[in-house]
């Protein structure tokens, strides 16, 4: 990896590695961008209520380093009409096309988050913007685009360090071939004089914020520092001369805390939290329609379908179902440690030694869970869930 290294796209542009963020810079921001340039810079993430895309647009316009070699990332607000919003952050770039444009961050209406996808992807067609992405998505809110459009984002842009990140995100946008753009990698300075940050800085001979920039780097993410201090700028540039070995990487994993610089913890995070919550609560009000159960023992019967149905499932299929469900019953899923003895027993007999009723009592209750269960499944999971269960417990959860 070195200072023109790029990382490749699922629509086949490309990126450069590193940006500077210039969210708040209180100086000229004409100035910060050229010296940026000069030390190597090739990304610069801007937004249309930052203030700094007219700066952005009078140095790339003086500096001789072709456009086609810089990449511009914009954003558009959740309260605004977004293909709108990209002709007016065009003009005051005074640039043809952004190389990125993001949705600020998501409205809570499912259909205007909807609505802004969709004029995105209308000025992508157009040639406006070569590709188009998201920032402080939680998963599901990603799923629902992709669901409702069919057009997967390129990025996620999001608050993201040692102190405040998450396996599980990394996780689905590795598998989803979704980049993470790291904004605030530098905790604001927040965490800069942590005492285990600043023992692997001295190591390495780097300062605390190249030990940041390096991490995300080596994970494949791209960090977005912010500053118009010009040591500062080409300081947070000047990391591709060493390489954190997997102990400290292992190291700087473990530090995270789901800091946040900017609210009491990453805002992706609480966008998941809550539609979580609410998903599951809704699993289990939909178990108590179907059933006239109280909350409690529709809860119940809700965990235990989901502990059978796992401990019929090998490894890879049941981190399948799992990575459906909402985060209570993913970690039940996740639990199960099936023996080959537990996967061939008779589903409602399973059900009834772990819920400790009656065998009809224990059939009514499961299979009004499963009712509400498919909700949350797609169909192709649930057509193979089917075919691993025992051929009775198929033939009545259909």
């Amino acid at each position: 990896m070195n200072i023109d290294s790029r990382i490749e796209l699922h629509t086949g542009n490309t990126m450069p590695v590193i940006g500077l963020g210039t969210w708040q810079i209180r100086g000229n921001v004409r100035n910060a961008v050229t010296v940026a340039i000069e030390a190597g810079y090739r990304m610069f993430d801007t937004s249309g209520d930052y203030g700094s895309q007219v700066g952005i647009g009078e140095a790339l316009r003086e500096t001789a380093i072709p456009r086609s070699t810089i990449y511009i990332v914009s954003k558009v607000e959740e309260n605004e009409d977004a293909y709108d919003a990209t002709t007016r952050n065009l003009d005051e770039l005074g640039l043809d096309y952004v190389d990125l444009m993001l949705i600020h961050r998501p409205p809570k209406d499912g259909e205007i988050m909807e609505e802004l996808w969709r004029d995105l992807i209308r000025a992508w067609q157009e040639g406006r913007i070569r590709d188009i992405g998201v920032s402080n998505f939680s998963e599901d809110q990603i799923r629902t685009i992709i669901e409702r459009t069919g057009v997967k984002p390129v990025v996620n842009q999001i608050e993201w360090s040692p102190f405040g990140w998450s396996k599980r995100m990394a996780d689905f946008c590795a598998s989803n071939n979704i980049v993470i753009q790291s904004y605030s990698p530098l905790t604001r300075a927040q965490r800069l004089y942590d005492t285990y940050l600043n023992q692997i800085a001295t190591k390495y001979g780097k300062s605390p914020s190249q030990i940041l920039i390096r991490w995300n780097m080596q994970h494949g993410w791209v960090p977005l520092p912010k500053s118009d201090n010009p040591l500062h700028i080409k300081e947070n540039i000047d990391v591709f001369d060493f390489e954190l070995n997997p102990i400290d990487m292992a190291a700087l994993d473990s530090l995270d805390e789901k800091f946040s610089a900017i609210a009491e913890r990453p805002i992706y995070q609480l966008h998941r939290e809550k539609g979580e919550r609410r998903r599951y609560y809704e699993l289990i009000k939909s178990v108590q329609k179907y059933s006239g159960f109280s909350d409690a023992e529709s809860k119940d019967a809700l965990d235990s379908a989901v502990a059978t149905i796992a401990a019929h499932l090998e490894e890879e299929e049941r981190l399948e179902f799992a990575n459906q469900l909402p985060a209570e019953l993913k970690e039940i899923a996740i639990a199960i440690h099936p023996s080959k003895e537990t996967m061939k027993q008779d589903l409602f007999e399973q059900f009834t030694e772990i819920q400790e009723v009656d065998k009809s009592r224990a059939k009514k209750q499961l299979l009004c869970a499963w009712k509400a269960l498919k909700g949350a499944l797609s169909s192709g999971e649930i057509d193979h869930i089917r075919t691993r269960l025992p051929a009775r417990a198929a033939k009545m959860l259909s």
